[in-house]
């Protein structure tokens, strides 16, 4: 038990470090710094008894439930589309589409996620059917928050691996493309074709990855891993460098405040 979390704390310090590190290039004061994170934690404990916290996994699960419904037969008609789903009622809920993916999930907390991010829709009837393929997320929120911070935990595990390993070591793909002079009237045309590209990679990938999953009987924790891949595209300005000042004499400090 304590060497889980030992581990816990060594993950989340990874992240925070490289967080704080950005902040102080970024010229970021450590009171800077100290307000921001006394804020953030605020804010973060404001959160807990959000019902949107009740799985720790439930951006994982949400993803994966929207695949599930798009590819599973169970859950799709006689012409491939996904079948409308009542909650709990019925031989095809909801309910079992999640447990399905996740047999630990809060339902509840899983649904009131997928309604809030509007992946999930209905006419009323009781009865809902998805929105999208993929659970991509345009406004802030918990579930989002939670998917960045993993996202960013993954990207130090990878690195670490990828340089901390035995010479032969089997790597994992971490790659960028990246130029410093990308005309802005261009910006447009690089996320379109970033978009395309993107989601031919993740689709082939995801489907490769759903192809493999372990059966039921199978999925026990020592004998199954987390796996998959993280694709973004960026865009940030060009700042000017700022010119370095000499100062050849001391400079005076304010006296404190009385």
């Amino acid at each position: 038990m304590r060497h889980n979390k030992e581990i816990l704390q060594s993950y989340f310090r990874d992240i925070l470090y490289a967080v704080y590190l950005v902040m102080a290039r970024s010229g970021a004061s450590a009171r800077d710094i100290s307000e921001i994170v006394t804020s953030a934690l605020s804010a973060a404990k404001s959160q807990l008894d959000s019902a949107s916290f009740a799985s720790s996994r439930i951006s994982a699960t949400v993803a994966g439930v929207l695949h599930r419904w798009h590819h599973d037969r169970r859950f799709l008609d006689a012409d491939g589309n996904p079948r409308r789903l009542a909650i709990h009622s019925g031989k095809r809920s909801l309910a079992l589409l999640i447990r399905a993916e996740d047999r630990r999930a809060d339902v509840s907390a899983v649904v009131a996620a997928m309604r809030r991010l509007r992946l999930i829709r209905s006419m009323g009837d009781e009865r809902y059917w998805p929105t999208t393929r993929f659970a991509t997320i345009s406004e802030l929120d918990p579930v989002l928050a939670e998917h960045v911070c993993h996202s960013l935990g993954r990207l130090l595990t990878t690195v670490n691996n990828n340089t901390g390993g035995r010479a032969g070591t089997m790597r994992f793909i971490e790659r960028s493309a990246q130029v410093q002079d990308l005309p802005r009237k261009k910006l447009s045309e690089f996320r379109d074709f970033a978009n395309a590209q993107g989601d031919v990679f993740v689709s082939s990938m995801n489907d490769w990855l759903e192809a493999r999953r372990a059966s039921g009987t199978l999925r026990r924790r020592a004998s199954v891993a987390r796996a998959g891949v993280h694709v973004f595209a960026f865009t940030e300005p060009v700042l000017r460098p700022q010119r370095a000042v000499l100062r050849t004499t001391p400079r005076s400090r304010p006296s404190a405040p009385a």
